[in-house]
């Protein structure tokens, strides 16, 4: 089974910045040990900030698109990556956004948000 992981941060190898993200490396490192029948692959936004992991194919070519301001060919070409990585795969997961638009794929979305107290009374 060939699963895509879309998220809408870098997906770097040793820095992760917050909870979500090491939950979601450790969660892919398992998956990836032990399910030899699942092929993985990460669809992030492209960073030169840190490394990339190795051992998971990740495809770094995309643009936030909740960005202030991109081009409209830079929305293109990033729709057109995520096409292409939705039609070569089997499961889509999103990480806590959706698909900017609708695909004939199994999809999870997955909200992991984690909010504290005193943001939730802000």
């Amino acid at each position: 089974m060939k699963l895509l992981v879309y998220t809408y941060y870098p997906f770097f190898d040793k820095h992760l910045g917050g909870g979500v993200q090491t939950w979601l490396r450790n969660l892919l490192d398992y998956i990836n040990r032990n399910y030899e029948d699942v092929e993985l692959t990460v669809l992030c936004p492209d960073s030169s900030e840190y490394p990339f992991p190795v051992d998971i194919r990740v495809l770094h070519e995309i643009n936030d698109l909740e960005s202030d301001y991109l081009e409209p060919r830079d929305i293109f070409a990033s729709h057109q990556i995520i096409r292409n990585a939705v039609d070569d795969s089997d499961v889509v997961w999103l990480i806590d956004r959706m698909l900017p638009f609708s695909v004939n794929k199994p999809c999870l979305l997955s909200l992991n948000a984690i909010c504290y107290r005193n943001e939730i009374t802000a």
